[in-house]
Order: C-alpha cells, then sequence, then structure tokens
C-alpha cells in the first residue's frame, strides 16, 4: 500500500493519533490521582478514603473517568490506586459519560473546574 503524502489530511490524522497515543503512554494513573488532588485540593489519603462526601465522590469520578480516556491502564490498576474495587471503576467511568452527555449541572461544575484548573488535561487536549 503506498504511503500517504506528507501533507495530506490521512497523514496529517495518522500524525495526530500517533501524538495522542504517546501522552496515553505517558500519562499513569498516579499522575491523574496527583492531579485531581492538585486541583480539587485534596490529599491522596483523603481520594483513598472511605469518605462518602459530594466532594470525595465527585474527584473520584473524574479521576475514574480521565484514567480511562488518557491511559491503556487497566480497570483493576485504575481501581487499586484508589483502594476501589475494578466495578466502581466501570460505574463511575459510565456515571461521569452520562453526566456529559445531560449536562448535570452539579456535576458540570466540578468538570468544567477540573478542565479549567488540570495541567493534565489541558496537555493532552493541546496535542
Amino acid at each position: 500500500m503506498p504511503q500517504p503524502a506528507p501533507y495530506s489530511i490521512v497523514a496529517i490524522a495518522e500524525q495526530e493519533m500517533e501524538r495522542r497515543m504517546q501522552l496515553k503512554r505517558k500519562v499513569t494513573v498516579v499522575d491523574i490521582l496527583e492531579d485531581c488532588c492538585l486541583v480539587f485540593n485534596k490529599t491522596v489519603a483523603q481520594i483513598r478514603s472511605k469518605g462518602k462526601t459530594q466532594e470525595l465522590t465527585s474527584v473520584r469520578r473524574i479521576y475514574f473517568f480521565v484514567c480511562c480516556k488518557l491511559t491503556n491502564s487497566s480497570l483493576k490498576s485504575i481501581s487499586d490506586n484508589v483502594l476501589r474495587d475494578h466495578t466502581t471503576c466501570i460505574h463511575n467511568r459510565e456515571l461521569v459519560t452520562n453526566f456529559l452527555h445531560v449536562k448535570d449541572e452539579k456535576f458540570m461544575k466540578d468538570w468544567n473546574y477540573y478542565v479549567k484548573n488540570s495541567s493534565i488535561w489541558k496537555q493532552y487536549n493541546s496535542l
């Protein structure tokens, strides 16, 4: 199969995919957890705790969603990092997807704050 011209739409799209894949390989679940803690002014211990306040659960939801989007990590490794079960990761990923789709007011406030202040999310979307 012939190679696409260096400035063709196909070549540019392939380059863009490769750049995003490189970032996916570089970002770890630990990086994302630290980023979430920094953005929301929480400690890793708080996120890993059994606390179920809305503030903590919202940060965890964002953590699970971002990990699934930006890493190739398994659900188990994502969940183990915050002392949860892999089914919690699945549930939160689906919940955030739904919240983003219906533009849930409470969640969108936290999500927009994260997107605005997260160095990892900005880096990913700037590629």
